[in-house]
Order: structure tokens, then sequence, then C-alpha cells
């Protein structure tokens, strides 16, 4: 029974994942309201993975419930420094794990990642999904969640 619930695609996570790049590309409007039903529909999948994408979301504080929905988490200028400075000293530190504990793979896609990341400069988009792609490999092997 294990193996088939590993081997099911993960619909909720792929639904959290396509509405996080949706946010972060500017896809949906700042001041976006979003509904299960109508993430549902969006999607053409049942209100379950949308309920569950979403709270995953909102758990992970991108999102917050606002009234029956939900919409993008407002930062304030002073929210947005702190956050920056926690990043500041603490990713030095994990990608030195990384580059003293990565497995040749987790190297080697490290390096793909980057290498990817070069390529994207002239297109905002494109850059940020690349970026997005370069963090996977290189927070991964910290093994932090």
């Amino acid at each position: 029974m294990s193996d088939l619930i590993q081997r099911v695609p993960d619909l909720r996570g792929q639904l959290r994942d396509q509405l996080e790049r949706r946010l972060r590309l500017g896809i949906y409007p700042d001041d976006v309201r979003l509904m299960e039903h109508g993430v549902a529909r969006e999607f053409s999948v049942s209100r379950t993975p949308a309920r569950e994408a979403l709270a995953m979301l909102a758990r992970e504080g991108v999102l917050e419930r606002f009234g029956r929905g939900y919409r993008r988490v407002r930062f304030s200028v002073q929210d947005i420094k702190h956050v920056f400075e926690v990043r500041r000293r603490l990713e030095p530190f994990a990608v030195r794990l990384v580059a003293q504990h990565a497995t040749t793979a987790e190297k080697r896609a490290l390096r793909q990642a980057l290498k990817e990341l070069g390529g994207q400069i002239d297109d905002p988009h494109r850059y940020m999904d690349a970026l997005a792609a370069m963090r996977k490999p290189l927070f991964e092997p910290c093994k932090n969640g």
C-alpha cells in the first residue's frame, strides 16, 4: 500500500506550487481574493485539493484567511527588512553545510541550477523561476523540514 501512495502525484502539493508561482510572478493581482471553488475551477480539480493547497500556503505565511477565502499576506517595509536580515545571517551557514555534506548528485543538481539561473538574467519571470529552482537543490540537503 505505501508503494502506491508514493507513486500517486501529490495534487495538493502541485496545486500549492502553481498558486505560489502565480502569486510570485504577479499573475494574480495584489488584491486577489482566492476562493476554494474558484481555484478548483481554474485548475480543473475538486475542491478538496484546492482547499488543502490554500491552507498549505496559509500555514507557510504566503496567504491569510480573509472572510471565506484567502488573500496575499501584506508585509510592511520593516517586516521585509527583518526577513532579509535573518536570511543574510542564516543562509551562508546553510550553504556551508551543503558544501561540506552534499552528495555528488546534490552538487550536480546545484551546478545545473546555477547554470540555468545565469542564462535567464534578461527575463525577470524566467529568472525568478530559475532562482526558485536554484534554491531547491541548495537548501534541500540541509534536511530542515
